[in-house]
């Protein structure tokens, strides 16, 4: 007999001996791709088929077993996938009826489906609708982030780290395997931390309760070379996504996040008015109601122009909040305060001078050492 037949063999004496020892039911069938997804662990039908098997073989043996279909559907409750069928409807052997089922395949049962026809892959929300249902701009990818911030505190001058954080969440109905992120950085004198903290195992598809998270990164900057009033640009790309190779161009959605560094309380200017000076004192009634008629147009004006930084510069119209926007050395339109291209051209030269600084220092000790070298030839030839 063969090794498989001799076990079976011992499990059936033990439960012929032992009155308390039941036969379980038969599953060694239940192989190939129709019961398990990879050969080894069952998939949803060979789970289920494993389940009823298991069912039919304990009931018998429950003394007093009583049968509970609380929707008097035909289908006991432990097997009812749907517990509140209508009266008088008619189910399938999972206990649910056709208002119960999910016509459309977009995981919204159809009772729940404000859109019933949603067209096949369309990912949809909670009501069974998707963007393309409710004219809404539609997602191309599966991979996108939301909600996307930063913790800078403008309150304290120069800080020189923080984080941003965002949602990533997933627009696919398909689960997808280790979603994480990365950060093209191209400022000179920032750094970013590495994804490891947002990676997770899986994501799952846009119906789940698990479809999304919070992913956060440390930024980090060289005050030197990045000081107060550079801005920095980031992109953010989700790199495990259906398109993580040959993306096409409707796949390359990607999250463009800039900030200012640098106090942005708006500059206060203090004007003192010497009351005790009498040419400043006007006596002529015409000429106090004219001078309040023009301060009072001053102010209306003032209300209606807002420049908080007080450089000439209207908020709305204001390139650099909190700086003077006509300080422009490099005249590209871009004030100094904002121009990360000038902070680049600053170090730029900055790394020549150090250059030229170790060359020069370079040739001085290759003179003294040549010095030297000759002097001690010298004294041994004499």
């Amino acid at each position: 007999a063969s090794e498989m037949e001799i076990i079976i063999s011992a499990q059936q004496a033990v439960i012929d001996s032992d009155p308390l020892t039941f036969e379980g039911p038969f599953t060694d069938d239940l192989i190939g791709d129709q019961w398990r997804y990879d050969t080894v662990h069952f998939n949803e039908a060979g789970l289920r088929e494993h389940a009823d098997r298991w069912h039919s073989s304990i009931v018998p043996i429950i003394p007093n077993y009583i049968v509970l279909d609380d929707d008097n559907d035909g289908i006991e409750n432990e097997l009812d996938l749907c517990p509140e069928t209508s009266n008088e409807s008619l189910v399938d052997v999972f206990g649910c009826s056709d208002e119960q089922l999910d016509l459309d395949g977009d995981g919204i049962r159809n009772e729940k489906d404000n859109c019933p026809n949603t067209p096949l892959g369309d990912p949809v929300y909670t009501d069974g609708c998707s963007d393309r249902q409710l004219g809404n701009e539609i997602q191309t990818e599966c991979l996108a982030f939301t909600n996307i911030s930063h913790d800078y505190d403008y309150d304290v001058k120069s800080k020189s780290s923080f984080n941003i954080s965002g949602i990533i969440s997933n627009y696919c109905n398909d689960a997808i395997m280790y979603p994480s992120t990365l950060i093209v950085n191209n400022n000179i004198g920032i750094s970013t931390s590495t994804d490891s903290v947002n990676w997770r195992y899986a994501i799952d598809g846009v119906n789940s309760t698990y479809n999304s998270y919070e992913v956060k990164w440390r930024v980090t900057r060289n005050i030197s070379l990045v000081p107060d009033g550079t801005q920095i640009f980031l992109d953010l790309h989700p790199t495990r996504d259906n398109c993580f190779e040959n993306c096409s161009t409707s796949q390359e959605y990607h999250y463009n996040y800039s900030m200012l560094f640098g106090n942005l309380n708006p500059q206060t200017n203090n004007t003192n008015v010497d009351d005790s000076n009498d040419n400043n004192t006007l006596t002529n009634s015409t000429e106090n109601e004219t001078s309040d008629t023009i301060g009072n147009n001053t102010e209306e004006e003032s209300n209606l122009v807002e420049d908080s930084d007080g450089d000439g510069v209207q908020d709305s119209e204001d390139k650099c909040r909190g700086y003077d926007d006509s300080i422009d050395s490099d005249t590209d339109g871009i004030p100094d305060a904002c121009d990360s291209s000038l902070s680049a051209s600053l170090e730029s030269e900055n790394s020549n001078l150090m250059w030229i600084s170790i060359s020069v220092l370079g040739l001085l000790l290759i003179c003294l050492v040549s010095v030297l070298i000759f002097g001690i030839i010298k004294n041994e030839r004499s």
